[in-house]
């Protein structure tokens, strides 16, 4: 049953990279809930050139983790993000990747061991021998991941709707393909 499982993953994780590719190159979902500024990027470059050396994430307007539990400071931070604006960034002062190589193997490698971490599950809860149940498997695996994050991202951290309704999308539709695959891999004898 070893060999299947590493089948499992490499197909799976093949299916699920195709996937990503479809979902973000032919499909809207890579960039469903993403703007560009509507005016103004030139400046807002430079000001981020001049001010951030450091590759990172960063939120305006800044706190400061040891005062965390001042109610005075809370409040004030509370304050100048009602009164906006509120930016949450990643900034990458120079040489950032735009579809590099080195992505898009980090992005296999990335799909190859999500296939093996749910093909493993699948052996270790008993085979799970339908398709059904390996599909609902699957998908309740992206679910979890779903709500770990980018559920959370869209309470806390106010990301778009859109854009989370892109992630649901995205990690479902992965989650069926991911079954089916491990459910033909598995049910070859």
């Amino acid at each position: 049953m070893g060999g299947r499982v590493i089948l499992a993953a490499l197909l799976g994780g093949l299916a699920l990279f195709l996937w990503g590719w479809v979902a973000h190159m032919a499909l809207p979902l890579g960039t469903m809930g993403l703007s560009n500024l509507p005016t103004g990027e030139a400046q807002v470059a430079e000001a981020l050139r001049s001010h951030v050396t450091t590759a990172g994430v960063y939120v305006v307007p800044g706190f400061d983790p040891a005062r965390k539990w001042d109610g005075a400071y809370q409040e004030s931070i509370a304050s100048q993000r009602k009164a906006g604006p509120y930016a949450l960034m990643v900034v990458v002062p120079k040489d950032a990747l735009s579809m590099d190589s080195s992505q898009l193997v980090n992005e296999a490698g990335t799909s190859i061991t999500l296939a093996l971490i749910a093909a493993f599950l699948i052996l270790v809860a008993g085979g799970l021998s339908s398709l059904w149940a390996r599909l609902l498997f699957c998908v309740l695996l992206a679910c979890f991941g779903l709500l770990q994050t980018d559920v959370r991202f869209w309470n806390w951290y106010q990301f778009p709707g859109t854009f989370t309704l892109a992630q649901v999308i995205d990690k479902v539709a992965g989650g069926v393909i991911l079954g089916l695959v491990i459910h033909l891999v598995y049910r070859r004898r």
